[in-house]
C-alpha cells in the first residue's frame, strides 16, 4: 500500500507553519528564522499511525490530522493516491521501493529509507533536505561580519552563522533571511507498506437518514444497490454489517440509536420500528396515538423516547412500549413559586404548549433535557431542561432546517440547514453560532430557493459525519476533514 504525505510544522514563535518535505529533525522557520525541532519519536509514531491511517481509507481517500510533542505541532495530511516521482511526476506504483530507487521515467533517483518503529519505508522525501542542504530555489548571499569586517557566505541553513576569521556569531537581517531562505511549498512524499487494506466496498450506497454508534459503525437508511433499505455499515473496514429491506416507504425516514436499540420512523406513519443494531432484526412495532407521522425521536431518559409529531408540530412522551408519559415532570410548589432554572412557569399544564410551539425537530442534550428546532417565525434553537425549563434561545442563520441535526457529548450543537443557494453546516456552542461549511449550489450564483442537501450525525467522540448522496465525510468539531468515502 501507498500512503501520499504533505507536512507541515507549525513556529511556536510565529505561529507560521513550514513545509516538511522530509522527516527531518531540524528545520527553520520560513517565518521568523528559528530552528524547528521535531522530536524523532514524533515522526515515528506520527508516521506509524499515518499507516494505520491508510489501511482505514478508501482509494483517494482524505485523512487529515495533528499530531503534538513538546513544543512542536506537526500537521499531516494522508491520501492514498499512487505515488509520483518528485522530480517527474511520473506514477511508481509498479514499482517495490529497495535502498536504491531510480525514477522509471526519467531515471532521477528517488530517496528510500526507513525509520525505526514505521512499519514502511519512506519514498521520495527531499533529498536536499535530508542532507541538510539549502534548498534550490534560494540563492545564497554574502555579508560582512561586524566585527572583523570579513565577507560571511549566507546559504539558509542558519539564521546566525560564525565568522570564518574572528569566530564571531553573525545575526542575519530579515530581509537578507527572506532572500535565502525563501518559504518552500509543501511537496507530496509517500509511505510503502507491505500491509493492504481491507477489500473496498463493492456496490452504491446512498445515505438519506444517518446516526452514529460505536467503533464507528453508521446505521443508515438509504438505497443499497437494488431498492431502499435499512443497513449498518462499518466504515474501518468499510464492509456492510447488514442490510434490509425498508418495508414502510412512505414519507421521509429516519433512524436513531437509543441504548441498544435502532429506532426506525417517518413523517408519514404514527409508528416506531426497534431493531437490533448488531443484526437488524425486528425486535418490536410500536404505535404512538393522536398523530400522522413522527418526525424526530430521540432518548427522553428514564426508559421514555421524546419525539415530534408531524404535521402537529408538537412534542410527545411514549414509554418504548408505546404508552403514554407525562411530558415534564410535575413542578413542585415552591418551583410554581419562584420559578425552575430561573424561568417563572404559570402553570404546569403551560409548559409543553408554550416550550413546543412551532417545535418541528428535537436534538438530544447530553446532560438530560432537549433542543428544540423551531421553524415557525425564521430557524430558532432552543434548550430545556429535563424538568422542561427554556435555558436558552438562539436564532440560527438558515431559511429551512428539515432535522438534520446532532449535539456531541460536550453539549455542542451541530445542525446541516439550507439558505438561498446554498447548504449551511451551523455549529451551536453556548450562545456562540459558527458557520463550518457552506455549500454553494452548482446552479445557485448568489440567490434562488433555500437549498438543503445531505444529512448529518455525530459520534460518539464529537466528530460529525456528512453524507450527500453515496458521498461520506467525517470532520472534527472545528470543520476539519479527517475521512472520507465514495460508494
Amino acid at each position: 500500500m501507498w500512503v501520499s504525505l504533505q507536512a507541515t510544522v507549525q513556529c511556536a514563535a510565529c505561529q507560521h507553519s513550514t513545509a516538511a518535505n522530509a522527516a527531518v529533525d531540524t528545520l527553520h522557520c520560513d517565518g521568523c528564522g528559528a530552528e524547528l525541532t521535531i522530536h524523532p519519536q514524533l515522526w515515528q509514531s506520527s508516521l506509524q499511525s499515518a499507516i494505520e491511517t491508510g489501511l482505514e481509507l478508501d482509494a483517494n481517500g482524505v485523512h487529515e490530522v495533528q499530531h503534538q510533542q513538546g513544543g512542536s505541532r506537526l500537521s499531516l495530511r494522508i491520501a492514498r493516491v499512487p505515488p509520483e516521482c518528485p522530480h517527474c511526476q511520473g506514477d511508481i506504483s509498479d514499482t517495490r521501493p529497495s535502498t536504491d530507487l531510480d525514477c522509471p521515467h526519467c531515471a532521477v533517483p528517488i530517496s528510500v529509507r526507513s525509520l525505526p518503529d514505521v512499519q514502511g519505508q519512506l519514498v521520495g522525501e527531499d533529498r536536499a533536505l535530508l542532507a541538510g542542504q539549502q534548498r534550490e530555489d534560494s540563492s545564497p548571499e554574502r555579508v560582512s561580519c561586524p566585527s572583523c569586517g570579513t565577507s560571511v557566505l549566507v546559504d539558509g541553513s542558519s539564521r546566525s552563522p560564525a565568522c570564518s576569521a574572528c569566530d564571531g556569531q553573525l545575526v542575519i537581517p530579515d530581509e537578507v533571511w527572506r532572500r535565502v531562505h525563501a518559504p518552500g511549498s509543501v511537496a507530496a512524499w509517500f509511505l510503502y507498506t507491505e500491509h493492504e487494506p481491507a477489500e473496498t466496498f463493492q456496490g452504491y450506497l446512498y445515505f438519506m437518514a444517518l446516526t452514529v454508534g460505536p467503533n464507528d459503525v453508521l446505521y443508515a437508511q438509504g438505497t443499497h444497490n437494488d431498492g431502499e433499505r435499512i443497513f449498518a455499515f462499518d466504515t474501518k473496514k468499510r464492509q456492510l454489517l447488514w442490510s434490509k429491506p425498508w418495508e414502510d416507504v412512505g414519507g421521509q425516514a429516519r433512524v436513531v440509536l437509543v441504548g441498544d436499540t435502532l429506532w426506525v420512523h417517518d413523517d408519514q406513519r404514527a409508528q416506531l420500528l426497534a431493531l437490533d443494531p448488531t443484526t437488524g432484526k425486528k425486535r418490536s412495532k410500536i404505535h404512538v396515538e393522536g398523530t400522522h407521522g413522527i418526525q424526530t425521536v430521540i432518548d427522553g431518559g428514564d426508559g421514555t423516547l421524546l419525539l415530534t409529531l408531524y404535521p402537529e408540530t408538537g412534542l410527545s412522551r411514549v414509554s418504548t412500549t408505546g404508552e403514554p408519559r407525562e411530558l415534564w415532570p410535575p413542578v413542585g410548589f415552591f418551583a410554581r413559586l419562584f420559578g425552575s432554572n430561573g424561568y417563572v412557569h404559570s402553570a404546569p399544564v403551560a409548559r409543553p404548549a408554550r416550550l413546543a410551539q412551532n417545535t418541528a425537530f428535537l436534538v438530544a442534550r447530553p446532560r438530560g433535557g432537549a433542543h428544540l428546532i423551531s421553524t415557525g417565525d425564521g430557524v430558532q434553537l432552543g434548550t430545556v431542561s429535563p424538568d422542561g425549563s427554556l435555558l436558552r434561545s438562539v436564532s440560527l442563520p438558515l431559511v429551512i432546517c428539515d432535522g438534520r441535526a446532532a449535539a456531541a457529548p460536550d453539549g455542542t450543537v451541530h445542525i446541516l440547514g439550507g439558505r438561498s443557494g446554498a447548504s449551511v453546516w451551523v455549529r451551536v456552542r453556548d450562545q456562540q453560532v459558527d458557520e463550518l461549511l457552506v455549500a454553494a449550489h452548482e446552479n445557485a450564483s448568489g440567490g434562488g430557493p433555500p437549498i438543503l442537501s445531505g444529512v448529518l450525525a455525530v459520534g460518539p467522540d464529537g466528530d460529525v459525519w456528512l453524507a450527500d448522496g453515496g458521498k461520506l465525510t467525517r470532520y472534527d468539531g472545528d470543520g476539519r476533514l479527517k475521512w472520507s468515502f465514495s460508494s
